[in-house]
């Protein structure tokens, strides 16, 4: 006895229904029943297999051979017999694809056993489809007639719900299960698709539409792009493309020009680099790539550092050296300056250019100016003060107008510029000066001599002082200077 499943009907009954493989599709409101997919048919390598359960008392031999027989309606479209016990894997009959017609139809089998006697199964309806959908002609899709002649645009989809709807011809024959594929590209070949839709029941009768949502849009470049779809059934025939409508699109700001450089600044990754503090006292030279701008075109550089773009740390409109055209910029010593860091403070200078004409800038070139070096600002001196370890000051040596505590000229030196000198002795600091910078070269103001004789012999006093570059939200230190007050 074969070890495949007996089948438990009666000899006399009908026999169980076949199955197929590859299955049908599964059933739905509106679809055909049993939809058998194109692959039943599509690959004469792997025919549709009509398959079946083993009967009872199964037992073929030479010269008793069993057979079964499967039909189409009334049309036999395949045959098998055995002379040996039927294994499990042969309970099924192959169907070529030419016996396989379109429509609605009930499959079945007979089986011939080895005595004579035949006995039939109940039938199995399947539906057969092999038409694909045939597109109307014309078949470009439809799309508003209040779109702008230019194309698509900001101003149509801010009034359209931010999408453009396209009406799909009628094509023949539409049915529940169809998907429309549409395609939105830089050439029209239906390779890249943009969006699907499955007819539902309550799309037979009714227009089908194409939506290209604003978001979609927005992700692609703008210029020239072509929309065409295709439909495909629910068994997998596939309509041709249609035909393309050509479309402009002016919905995104235009891809950003390249960033400029700065040409005294090292490189320390894709547009950014370094410039040493004691490098930059005589500016910077930004510099724009001819590549990227064309003659007769008008450029202006803004540099905007820690402040923002409103500040002594930025500047803005910066125009060439050589105008009309061209392409290099200098950077003021004084901005470069105001993005120094002081202490753990992090400044950097986004530079770009603006061309006349362009709604967006370039893209940045962002230049570090790393902090100066503790001994980049001399020392505080004072005039009077004995140097030695401790360097001391004499009370009764001193003069009675007192003396003067100077600092030499510094890096970036200019008028203006914010500068601070203190005393401090017993936690307790005395501004000596707080004031702008008039002139050039050394710096100097008085200590009072009471101040000195307040302090008692022995005891110590610092000197410290500060330039600010950045309007006084932080100072340069200058080294200070320790004083010890001796008779």
């Amino acid at each position: 006895m074969s070890s495949a499943k007996i089948s438990n009907l009666p000899p006399d009954a009908l026999l169980e229904a076949p199955t197929t493989d590859p299955a049908p599709l599964s059933n739905s409101d509106g679809t055909e029943t049993n939809l058998l997919p194109r692959l039943a048919w599509s690959d004469s390598d792997k025919p549709l297999k009509v398959k079946f359960a083993l009967w009872q008392n199964s037992d073929p031999k030479i010269g008793a051979p069993e057979e079964v027989e499967v039909y189409l309606d009334d049309m036999r479209i395949g045959q098998r017999e055995w002379t040996a016990p039927i294994k499990e894997d042969e309970l099924f009959v192959t169907v070529s694809a030419d016996q396989l017609l379109p429509g609605e139809h009930q499959l079945t089998y007979v089986v011939t056993l080895g005595n004579g006697n035949k006995v039939g199964s109940e039938p199995f309806t399947v539906t057969i489809d092999k038409e694909p959908p045939r597109l109307a002609d014309p078949d470009r899709l439809i799309f508003p007639s209040d779109l702008p002649p230019n194309g698509i645009n900001n101003t149509y989809l801010a009034t359209h719900n931010d999408q453009v709807v396209a009406s799909v011809p009628n094509y023949v024959e539409r049915k529940v299960g169809d998907v429309l594929t549409w395609y939105w590209e830089l050439n029209p070949d239906g390779d890249i698709p943009a969006g699907t839709y499955t007819v539902k029941p309550g799309d037979l009768g009714n227009p089908l539409n194409v939506v290209l949502q604003g978001e979609f849009l927005r992700q692609q470049s703008n210029g020239v792009f072509f929309a065409t779809y295709s439909v495909r059934d629910r068994a997998g025939n596939g309509s041709n493309l249609s035909r393309s409508v050509r479309l402009t699109v002016d919905i995104r700001p235009p891809v950003a020009r390249g960033a400029p450089s700065v040409k005294e600044a090292s490189p320390n990754g894709p547009d950014s680099g370094t410039l040493a503090a004691l490098n930059a006292q005589s500016g910077a030279t930004a510099v724009i790539s001819r590549e990227e701008v064309s003659l007769g075109e008008v450029v202006s550089i803004d540099v905007i550092g820690f402040d923002g773009g409103n500040g002594p740390g930025s500047i803005a409109n910066l125009p060439p050296i050589n105008p009309p055209d061209g392409l290099e910029f200098k950077i003021p010593a004084s901005v470069l300056a105001a993005n120094i860091p002081v202490g753990t403070d992090i400044r950097k200078l986004d530079i770009r250019y603006n061309v006349t004409g362009d709604t967006q800038p370039s893209k940045s070139y962002w230049l570090t100016v790393p902090k100066f070096t503790g001994s980049t600002f001399g020392r505080v001196l004072c005039e009077g003060v004995e140097t030695g370890s401790p360097a001391t000051l004499s009370k009764s040596k001193m003069s009675p107008e007192g003396e003067y505590v100077y600092v030499d000229r510094w890096p970036f030196q200019a008028a203006g510029q914010y500068i601070k000198v203190l005393v401090a002795t017993a936690g307790k600091e005395t501004v000596l000066a707080d004031g702008v910078l008039s002139s050039l070269g050394t710096y100097r103001v008085k200590l009072p001599q009471s101040y000195v004789r307040a302090i008692s012999v022995g005891k110590y006093f610092t000197l410290e002082a500060g330039v600010s570059f950045d309007g006084k939200l932080s100072y340069q230190p200058f080294q200070p200077l320790m004083v010890k007050v001796v008779s």
